[in-house]
């Protein structure tokens, strides 16, 4: 259903059991998957149908099971998340068949081909501002509880560097700082992560306050405050500027100059040298 402080619709036809729901930059368009291979679009303007695009996410893929070689056909799987890019032309989707696709709008075609890293849940996507990265949220492949993040050149498909983790948690949800440089990540075990996108590195300590699951994740437009929400039935709100002068704010927390790990656990991104007096 669509509100705007009033109800703007009747619940729309079909959308029962939906796994994934998106609307467009522009407003325009809303999409919504429902755990089989197809993304029914719809016109928020008319709040009628507008298409539907045929993803295969879950065909069947045999696979031969180790060690008596027997052959065994998971069951069709579907899609997980659905998410516009920043110009609201490309549509991103994953599903648990381990694959994440892009979509033309347009002509209501895939872009290039799926792109896969082997991991058998891809449950989450998100664009960063530009458009040119995409991150996605996988399940270990080793069985381990934690989930971990990818991260993807949008034009080509191809995965910048190797998948990367915070703690034996799910992760709940993603955000892209609004200048592309950070990405925020929230899981059941609580904790609530920055991560810088160029290095993959964790930005500082984890920031922990919800006690319980943290649910989702979202930055102010001027990517100073970070909006969190959890079990605990709290919004907290978290101030993640960077200080107008970082040399004194560094030297007081450290009491001293920091040795070369601390310098690149807390500043990833400046060679280091010794600052404080």
């Amino acid at each position: 259903m669509l509100w705007d402080g009033r109800t703007l619709s009747e619940p729309l036809a079909g959308t029962s059991g939906v796994s994934g729901l998106a609307a467009s930059p522009d407003s325009r368009w809303l999409a919504t998957s429902h755990g089989d291979q197809r993304v029914r679009l719809w016109d928020l303007r008319t709040l009628g149908p507008a298409g539907v695009i045929e993803t295969a996410h879950g065909v069947e893929k045999p696979q031969v099971d180790d060690p008596d070689g027997t052959l065994i056909v998971p069951p069709v799987t579907g899609i997980d998340s659905v998410a516009f890019s920043p110009d609201g032309r490309t549509l991103a989707t994953t599903g648990n068949d381990g694959e994440a696709a892009l979509w033309d709008l347009t002509t209501r075609r895939r872009l290039g081909r799926p792109l896969t890293d082997g991991h058998s849940d891809l449950n989450m996507a998100a664009f960063s501002p530009d458009g040119k990265v995409l991150a996605t949220v996988a399940a270990d492949p080793t069985g381990s509880p934690s989930e971990l993040v990818q991260l993807w050149d949008a034009a080509t498909g191809s995965p910048h560097g190797a998948p990367f983790a915070g703690d034996d948690s799910a992760i709940q949800a993603i955000a892209f700082s609004p200048d592309g440089a950070t990405l925020a990540t929230v899981g059941s075990g609580g904790a609530i992560r920055l991560w810088d996108v160029a290095t993959h590195r964790a930005v500082g300590e984890p920031l922990m306050g919800h006690g319980r699951d943290v649910y989702d994740v979202a930055f102010t437009p001027d990517g100073k405050t970070l909006a969190t929400t959890g079990r605990d039935g709290l919004v907290r709100l978290w101030d993640v500027a960077l200080p107008s002068d970082p040399l004194p704010a560094v030297c007081a927390v450290a009491g001293d100059s920091f040795i070369r790990r601390e310098w690149q656990r807390h500043l990833p991104r400046e060679p280091y040298e010794s600052i404080c007096p």
